[in-house]
């Protein structure tokens, strides 16, 4: 999406934060999109990657529809003690 590139600047921008941009994931990225940080999937596997790549912190900037299988994964996500940071619509 377009917000992507943006966290990336940000967080390249806050050094002292301390954050490494891991990937992304879309429900609506294009195959061989290349904007912003890799893509690594599909919101429905959102457990299945934050485990794979030990991530400690999701940042989430909501698309204009409602996804309650994301909420109910973000919600998950911080049972297992993951951070998780929303951007403002």
């Amino acid at each position: 999406g377009v917000v992507a590139p943006r966290v990336v600047e940000l967080t390249a921008r806050h050094r002292e934060r301390r954050l490494a941009i891991v990937g992304r994931i879309e429900s609506d990225a294009v195959p061989g999109d290349d904007a912003g940080p890799p893509l690594l999937g599909q919101p429905d596997r959102l457990q299945e990657i934050v485990k794979a790549n030990a991530i400690e912190r999701v940042i989430v900037a909501f698309g204009p529809a409602r996804d309650s299988a994301l909420l109910d994964s973000l919600r998950d996500c911080v049972g297992d003690g993951v951070q998780v940071d929303v951007v403002p619509r």
